[in-house]
């Protein structure tokens, strides 16, 4: 829910979450590799994409894990359950995991206009 905080704010907040994940992978010998994306809202305030790949027999772990730190703050807040997180593995017959990445990289791209 927006509380006041600037885009900056917002991007400090959702990068000490990720912080947190990541102390827990370490924590659990989780060592996912991947891509990150910020991209802003209509206001300016940012969400990330993550491509993140694991072991398969890692998954449940990685997703429980982001859920959690995702869903730490205001978890009852309306629409949280359904918005602010959701994991979902590279479907090949919507594209690659290079078609993700390239989709929410170029999107950012400010050709000077």
């Amino acid at each position: 829910k927006w509380e006041g905080f600037m885009p900056d704010e917002a991007n400090s907040y959702l990068n000490h979450q990720w912080q947190k994940a990541r102390a827990e992978f370490k924590r659990q010998n989780i060592a996912p590799y991947g891509f990150r994306v910020a991209e802003p809202q209509h206001d300016g305030t940012p969400h990330w994409h993550l491509l993140l790949f694991t072991p398969p027999e890692q998954l449940a772990r990685v997703t429980s894990i982001l859920r959690h730190y995702a869903m730490e703050d205001d978890a009852d807040e309306s629409g949280a359950d359904k918005n602010r997180f959701k994991a979902e593995p590279i479907d090949p017959e919507k594209g690659s995991a290079q078609d993700y990445i390239a989709k929410y990289i170029c999107k950012n791209i400010d050709a000077g206009e």
